[in-house]
């Protein structure tokens, strides 16, 4: 069965109901009802505690703690694991070397580009190059990212500060105002950054997940559910939220 009954992450492909839980990931074929179960012992995992999974195609995505991102080809049966190479879990000694660090909490591929995140920052692959992101280096909003998901070539990083999109050249983050109603909205391109006052606001800027149809985008805080919706075209897909 389910491997723990604590589960932090479902996501469906096709027939196949993939779960991500405390004592590892759990694969259920709905149509004969068998499970099969990750862990450590069987899959490229440091322990079998998983945050996340994300699966299209026949293609998984598992976050581990402690053990970067595990991809698996389920018709191949194949597995292969992201991790940073330095090995250092205080923080990322060699730039752009993999994952940022090794404790992710989630991975979504997207246009060929696969982005993770973690509690230290965020990573983005696009096949061939990694590049790592921080609060202190770009316009992403917090180092704590709680998740990602990417619509289309935007990415978008849940974090405990707000929630911060990112096309490859501009950053933008959406947070409550701490001084009053209303929100702002934060653009990062290079060096620049320019602030804007909004009336309207996410409910908060704890930010646990996200997700679109269309030009709508729906996020989850620790205090509401928020609806956005994207007005015009502009190069970082901006929504009035």
């Amino acid at each position: 069965g389910i491997p723990n009954d604590l589960v932090y992450m479902v996501t469906c492909d096709g027939k196949d109901v993939w779960v991500a839980t405390g004592g590892g990931a759990g694969h259920l074929d709905t149509y004969t009802g068998t499970w099969e179960i990750f862990t450590e012992q069987n899959a490229p995992m440091h322990e079998p505690w998983t945050y996340s999974v994300s699966a299209d195609n026949g293609v998984v995505y598992i976050a581990a703690w402690g053990g970067g991102i595990i991809e698996y080809n389920s018709k191949a049966k194949r597995f292969r694991d992201y991790v940073d190479p330095d090995g250092e879990m205080e923080l990322d000694l060699y730039p752009n070397d993999g994952p940022v660090h090794d404790i992710t909490t989630a991975a979504h591929l997207s246009n060929g580009i696969l982005w993770v995140s973690s509690y230290f920052g965020i990573s983005r692959y696009d096949g061939t190059n990694w590049s790592g992101y921080f609060d202190h280096d770009s316009g992403l909003a917090s180092n704590f990212t709680n998740f990602i998901k990417a619509n289309g070539d935007v990415g978008w990083a849940c974090t405990d500060n707000g929630i911060s999109s990112f096309n490859g050249d501009t950053w933008v983050t959406y947070r409550k105002s701490e001084t009053g109603s209303g929100g702002e909205v934060i653009i990062t391109r290079g060096q620049g950054v320019r602030k804007i006052k909004t009336t309207t606001s996410i409910s908060n800027s704890f930010i646990w997940g996200v997700d679109f149809k269309d030009d709508d985008v729906w996020v989850a805080t620790s205090y509401g559910l928020s609806h956005g919706k994207r007005i015009g075209n502009s190069t970082a897909e901006m929504p009035n939220l």
